[in-house]
């Protein structure tokens, strides 16, 4: 029934004591301190006691995390949770790991004990500086709670238990430099950044946001200042990109995966958290298990939406949201400032990569040792290995594999076969000069002509060079090769 699935979102209340200006539950105006609408041991039990049956594969992964609402505002099933869970752990998971997603002001030293002995992380929202924070998040009676949550971040380090900060950044933000700035004054060591997305009038009316690129240059760019120095602070979604730029799969949008299930406090199931509002998404319940609804929502977005469709980034990326894409007649939606905001930082992680791979090797390992530790998931970049130039006939005409996928970097390139997304090869201006040449037309002698002309050489000293690459290529599944009619 549930054997698939390794993320669960437990959306344990639906209330909220802060009334921030864009959240897209508007939580902060529903029904107050309701038991209908807590989560209670009897729903969650029901869940995990088909759930645990389900899952025979041990060493599995488990991601559990807790949302409202505010989660905090009913920590009592969150404790109920974690400890049913643990008792599991080892027959049944390899790891575990417990977030929750909370405004910070709820965070008592019971609460951060409790969550350093279980291993339980913290995901707190700060919007930038002060002024910019106290004007979008504030609680019922108007009151910025911008103090509240940095007091609370401070017993979090006393303790030392685990967390990380996440800033919206909307049209009222400061630069993401300051908030950075502002965030190591204050001892926090990472933060996730994110682009509010206008899915309703009502919350976003006042909050439009159209300076994406240099925003994302600000983070990109402090991200370069804190790698040369060997800063420790952690930036996440650099860190995404890199780990992304190294996965064996392409990404699916987060929202809906076939590994993953929201549950709200009334025991229904949502393909995320985002959903819980919205009845006609709802995929099955605790007690009779996910229906075909839930296979049916779920697919690649990037295969669906022409605008990602036509995206280089689009396997790195995982496109539109689903539930902003569920919210809009147009099949093609895409919001545009989290689109450049998305495609920039991976652009500039992407050409970060290429260059250390190709021209810095010691800067190369320093940035797979910063950002896995010494591993980066399965991915293999491919090499060029002595191809033999004699398989390889200079009236050939390469085509490029079906499958094969390019993300141009400018003078450099990542090409890749989307059917076999784990093996890379990282192209340098020669490569990727070919690449752009190769239309099914042209024969590997006109490909080498053309590029001697561009520049400037003669024939004979690079045509040796330019067909080991395309014998490279073709072992690499990337080209095939026919004759020339």
């Amino acid at each position: 029934m549930f054997d698939q699935i390794n993320s669960i979102e437990f959306d344990v209340i639906d209330e909220c004591n802060l009334k921030c200006s864009y959240c897209y539950l508007q939580s902060g105006t529903g029904t107050k301190n309701s038991v209908q609408n807590r989560m209670t041991n009897k729903v969650f039990d029901d869940f995990f006691d088909q759930y645990i049956t389900s899952i025979t594969k041990k060493n599995s992964f488990l991601n559990v995390s807790f949302w409202g609402g505010e989660p905090l505002l009913n920590f009592k099933i969150i404790k109920h949770i974690v400890k049913r869970v643990n008792v599991y752990k080892k027959k049944k998971f390899g790891q575990v790991d417990f977030l929750i997603v909370t405004n910070g002001t709820l965070i008592s030293k019971k609460i951060a004990e409790f969550c350093k002995e279980h291993n339980v992380k913290f995901q707190i929202t700060i919007d930038g500086d002060k002024k910019c924070h106290d004007q979008q998040r504030m609680d019922k009676n108007g009151k910025g709670t911008y103090d509240i949550i940095l007091q609370n971040i401070k017993l979090l380090q006393k303790i030392e238990a685990d967390y990380y900060v996440r800033t919206t950044l909307t049209d009222k933000s400061p630069p993401p430099s300051g908030i950075i700035e502002t965030l190591k004054e204050n001892s926090i060591k990472s933060d996730l950044f994110s682009i509010v997305s206008p899915t309703t009038t009502y919350n976003y009316k006042n909050l439009s946001y159209a300076d994406s690129e240099r925003h994302a240059k600000e983070i990109f760019d402090s991200y370069l200042h804190d790698f040369a120095k060997n800063n420790d602070f952690f930036y996440s979604n650099i860190d995404t990109n890199v780990k992304q730029f190294f996965s064996a799969s392409p990404r699916t949008s987060c929202g809906v995966s076939k590994h993953k299930i929201a549950i709200k406090s009334d025991g229904t199931i949502y393909p995320c958290h985002r959903f819980v509002k919205s009845p006609k998404y709802c995929i099955g319940n605790v007690w009779d298990g996910i229906d075909g609804t839930y296979n049916d929502l779920y697919h690649l977005v990037v295969e669906k939406n022409e605008n990602c469709k036509s995206c280089e980034y689009r396997y790195f990326c995982g496109g539109t949201c689903f539930y902003e894409l569920s919210k809009t007649d147009d099949k093609n939606y895409i919001q545009k400032d989290v689109c450049v905001f998305k495609k920039s930082l991976l652009n500039m992680t992407f050409k970060f990569i290429t260059r250390l791979y190709l021209y810095d090797k010691a800067g190369y390992k320093k940035l797979i040792s910063k950002h896995s530790g010494g591993a980066m998931g399965k991915t293999k970049i491919q090499e060029i290995n002595n191809p033999d130039i004699n398989r390889f006939n200079q009236n050939n005409i390469p085509l490029k594999s079906e499958d094969a996928e390019c993300v141009d970097l400018g003078e450099d390139g990542v090409i890749y076969l989307k059917n076999k997304f784990e093996k890379k090869y990282i192209a340098n201006t020669t490569t990727m000069a070919i690449w752009d040449l190769i239309d099914g037309k042209r024969t590997g002698k006109e490909i080498a002509n053309q590029i001697a002309q561009a520049c400037q050489v003669n024939n004979q000293e690079i045509e040796e060079d330019i067909y080991k690459q395309l014998s490279a290529l073709k072992d690499l599944g990337l080209l095939e090769i026919r004759g020339k009619s």
